[in-house]
């Protein structure tokens, strides 16, 4: 498998996407749309799922909502993978996918996410990160966390529900490339 054919077909995006427009995408992408629960402001917490194979892969968006490169990282694998079946059925794979699972404070941030020119003042005037206790990774029912969150317990259902073979959080990208002495 050519992994370099695949990530040359990623779009480029002139902005973040909002909410709105992220949902709006991913309705657009063919699969199994579905609502796993919601935040505690009444969010729909939604799931997008291509293909039929026996191993669950699940990519959870938004997990830190002040890292908007997550939902871009979510739309454009989703529309890869709807794009090629070799990924999902071929690989016997089912691809679910999670857009953003703290729409609650993504929101928040949403005042940055598609400026341009961003500049500091704008990104600090609308940057919003929740505290741990608030945040959907940070409370599972885990000895000293906080009690879980609804999106928490949406995620501890779909987690229990498909069991995956994968579970990859999209946020700020790292790279791998070695580094010289």
């Amino acid at each position: 498998m050519d992994i370099d054919a695949y990530v040359s077909e990623v779009r480029d995006h002139d902005h973040f996407p909002s909410l709105d427009e992220l949902d709006d995408a991913l309705a657009a992408i063919p699969g199994w749309h579905t609502t796993i629960g919601t935040s505690r402001l009444g969010e729909p917490l939604r799931l997008l799922s291509i293909g039929t194979g026996s191993r669950d892969v699940l990519l959870l968006g938004g997990p830190h909502p002040n890292e908007p490169v997550g939902f871009l990282t979510v739309l454009e694998t989703a529309r890869i993978i709807s794009e090629a079946p070799e990924l999902a059925d071929g690989a016997d794979c089912t691809w679910h996918f999670v857009p953003c699972i703290d729409p609650d404070a993504a929101r928040l941030n949403e005042g940055w996410y598609g400026q341009r020119p961003l500049t500091l003042p704008t990104y600090l005037h609308h940057f919003h990160r929740p505290a741990l206790a608030h945040q959907p990774e940070w409370t599972f029912p885990l000895p000293l966390a906080p009690a879980p969150l609804p999106e928490t317990r949406a995620l501890m259902r779909l987690i229990d529900a498909l069991r995956p073979h994968v579970q990859l959080s999209s946020t700020t990208p790292t790279s791998t490339a070695p580094t010289s002495s």
